[in-house]
């Protein structure tokens, strides 16, 4: 699905490279270019009125940054901020709109990834109502692990971004996420190596066995992509 959705953009969009640290879409502006993620993570933040930034969340490949505004004639109600170095695709608004209007296959397959990135925010909602911290840490590990296909056994990860802004993730401070690798690495859940997560069993992890894992498939996990339209996470 997402290089199928890749390839479409491909056509009306253009290339470019970008370093860490780009705000690609500030809070509360108008959206006049729309930004696709061929590789990369990008981070959703917000600001509030003391200026304290927030990370609401991690978009990889496939997300399509500021479509929901442009379609809407609003502005962006979150900061878009290039998280590691990223390749986009920029697609000017008038022309995202034009296609929508008037190409229904790409209309059609925009629809699926906009509810694959509804799902993630609903899962994030439930995530951090119904489940406790070291939960949530377990299954965002079991996801990163099976929708990147790094295997089952002695599975090397490495968290996404810095340990501060996973924690946000979390909705933790990184103290108590700290806590939460100790705990796991005396329960033998995992151990650290040289910046690496190690678990030795996916099995042994906690997740939630009835959310539906979409395994992106062995075309679309070469250019890492997630099988779940860009969601990064629960």
């Amino acid at each position: 699905m997402t290089t199928a959705w890749l390839e479409q953009l491909a056509r009306y969009a253009a290339p470019l490279d970008f370093p860490a640290g780009v705000t690609l879409h500030p809070q509360g502006a108008p959206v006049r270019e729309l930004y696709a993620v061929k590789s990369g993570l990008v981070k959703l933040t917000c600001l509030n009125d003391n200026g304290d930034q927030t990370i609401l969340g991690l978009r990889a490949t496939g997300y399509l940054s500021g479509g929901t505004a442009a379609a809407l004639g609003d502005v962006s109600l979150a900061a878009t901020v290039t998280a590691t170095a990223c390749e986009l695709l920029r697609l000017p608004v008038p022309r995202f709109l034009n296609l929508l209007r008037n190409d229904l296959t790409f209309a059609w397959q925009w629809q699926q990834m906009q509810s694959l990135d509804n799902q993630c925010q609903q899962r994030l909602t439930i995530a951090l109502r119904c489940f406790d911290a070291e939960q949530r840490f377990e299954h965002s590990l079991w996801h990163l692990a099976v929708t990147q296909g790094l295997g089952t056994e002695n599975v090397k990860i490495q968290l996404p971004v810095p340990h501060q802004e996973f924690a946000e993730l979390m909705d933790v401070t990184p103290a108590y996420l700290a806590r939460c690798i100790t705990r796991l690495e005396k329960k033998g859940k995992l151990r650290r190596d040289r910046g690496w997560l190690v678990v030795p069993s996916l099995d042994q992890l906690w997740r939630v066995r009835h959310w539906p894992v979409r395994d992106p498939g062995a075309a679309d996990r070469k250019q890492g992509n997630t099988g779940d339209g860009g969601c990064f996470l629960i």
